[in-house]
């Protein structure tokens, strides 16, 4: 792994990888789905505009934007 990515960084007591301008977190399963993405966390410059879009075409649940059983929060 360090070949192809040289600047990660690894945060084992939180289950993190680090690298240079995003990161991946990994978590329990915590609502029974088994293993799989579950979500994805995402800093956006419009989240408003975003969330009202997905919201439009249906793709909000417990104000939760989820596409094909994947969330998406949006920061």
């Amino acid at each position: 792994m360090e070949k192809n990515f040289p600047n990660q960084r690894l945060d084992l007591e939180n289950l993190i990888i680090y690298f240079d301008n995003t990161f991946i977190c990994f978590k329990f399963d915590e609502d029974g789905r088994g293993p799989g993405i579950s979500s994805f966390t995402l800093g956006v410059d419009n989240p408003e505009n975003i969330y009202k879009r997905a919201n439009d075409l249906g793709l909000v649940k417990n104000e939760t934007i989820i596409i094909g059983g994947v969330k998406f929060n949006l920061i």
